[in-house]
């Protein structure tokens, strides 16, 4: 879902039910719910586990059960096990996207928004009439399915609160830069890449004959990432949408020890709030592009 510790446009944050932990791709923070609460709310440990104590209806001022309580409801909402972030190395088959017809008709929403026939054959976007979405494949760099991404267009699940976009598997960590199996030949060829929060500028930008693009799937990137951009050796432009400032990123500022880096920066208002910087269209993409700043 949505981040509730940032403000951005592309859902990133992850809970793993099982071991009671959450992740913020878009702030590379994660643990479990004292963490949560500390970096919700703002506060130390001991408040943030006053505060849960509380919300669990034990009090935290009864001095003979203070320890006892504090320990109970630490095991009892979080199970204290390390923080890894691994591969399964499990991959969809590589032809499941067959599956699913290329349906013009149920296309057509993402066609009307200017992204080109050819480039959803590409990407190998499908429609699925049955729950009303458009599908498409998230892939590694060497073209193995991670999994499917669904954009919902089903108006009545929409408005009861349904999420528009969701995965129909499980995913682990997001290790992968969207669109760089597709696009690797050319990022090389032209020693440059540009780097968007989501996948359908990766598609339109491909649509305007632009194919050096790819998406961090969210506005922060990982250390996986910024370990494949520096093997790339290209340089970088990030293109995140507007109100994420790029120089706040600590792997950002990794990246520019090894790499040219740049960012496009709308200083003369051309988006709106939370804006891609395709969003507008590609003569605002090129001035933008243009009049983007170095970093480093």
């Amino acid at each position: 879902g949505l981040s509730p510790l940032t403000q951005e446009k592309t859902p990133s944050f992850s809970i793993d039910a099982d071991c009671k932990r959450f992740y913020d791709f878009s702030s590379g923070k994660g643990g479990g719910i004292i963490k949560f609460i500390m970096l919700h709310h703002k506060v130390d440990s001991e408040t943030a586990i006053r505060m849960a104590a509380k919300y669990a209806g034990i009090d935290p001022d009864a001095q003979e059960y203070r320890r006892f309580e504090s320990t109970k409801l630490l095991k009892r909402l979080s199970k204290l096990k390390p923080l890894e972030f691994k591969d399964d190395k499990t991959f969809l088959l590589p032809d499941v996207m067959d599956r699913y017809p290329f349906d013009l008709d149920g296309l057509k929403p993402w066609v009307d928004e200017g992204i080109s026939i050819d480039s959803l054959r590409k990407f190998e976007v499908r429609y699925d009439a049955t729950s009303q979405s458009i599908l498409f494949p998230i892939k590694d760099e060497n073209g193995n399915i991670l999994v499917i991404k669904a954009r919902l267009f089903d108006k009545h699940k929409l408005d009861n609160g349904a999420p528009k976009y969701s995965c129909l598997s499980k995913w682990g960590s997001n290790n992968t830069l969207y669109g760089l199996f597709e696009n690797k030949r050319s990022i090389l060829d032209n020693s440059e890449v540009i780097i968007f929060e989501g996948e359908k500028s990766v598609m339109k930008c491909d649509s305007w004959g632009t194919n050096t693009a790819v998406a961090a799937l969210t506005s922060h990137l990982n250390d996986a990432q910024i370990h494949t951009l520096i093997k790339l050796g290209a340089s970088v432009v990030i293109a995140f949408d507007k109100g994420i400032n790029p120089t706040a990123d600590s792997n950002i500022r990794k990246l520019k020890h090894f790499v040219g880096v740049s960012a496009i920066i709308d200083s003369k208002g051309l988006l709106e709030d939370k804006d891609a910087p395709v969003d507008k269209g590609l003569e605002v993409f090129n001035t933008l592009y243009q009049s983007r700043i170095r970093l480093n």
